[in-house]
């Protein structure tokens, strides 16, 4: 993992470069593949209890959508959505086949959220093939 500060707004951009071999077989596993030459984001909606959460990325010319989302339920499965999952295990969104550019992220919140998300990492962030863009939203009452 490669990992830039941003100290004046204490968020960080953090990219990674590798995608893991299971991601890959869970991906073809539901019909879907990642191109080579897209993007792909996971966005962690860290200490968030419960599922409907997404993310909106935007950039200059509007909403940048993906091909495709993941998240996981509680026994690890993977699901083609595009919102976490009730009772998932953990709060990682996985979103694939995005067009490169810079893009802005914005949570979406589930009604039944009591606490609202806030950014932990620089806003925009580049998307870039041959790697994953990652994104925090903190959810909880955590601030780490």
């Amino acid at each position: 993992m490669i990992r830039g500060v941003v100290v004046a707004d204490r968020l960080r951009p953090r990219v990674f470069y590798m995608v893991h071999t299971a991601t890959l077989a869970a991906v073809a596993a539901l019909g879907e593949a990642f191109i080579p030459q897209a993007a792909i984001v996971q966005v962690d909606f860290r200490n968030a209890t419960i599922g409907g959460y997404g993310a909106t990325l935007t950039s200059g010319s509007g909403v940048v959508a993906p091909e495709f989302g993941i998240a996981f339920d509680d026994t690890g499965m993977p699901h083609i959505s595009q919102t976490t999952l009730v009772g998932g295990s953990g709060s990682t969104l996985t979103l694939g086949n995005l067009v490169l550019q810079d893009v802005q992220f914005t949570p979406t919140i589930p009604q039944a959220a009591t606490l609202p998300c806030q950014p932990r990492d620089a806003n925009p962030l580049p998307l870039r093939s041959g790697m994953i863009t990652w994104f925090d939203f903190e959810c909880g009452e955590g601030t780490n």
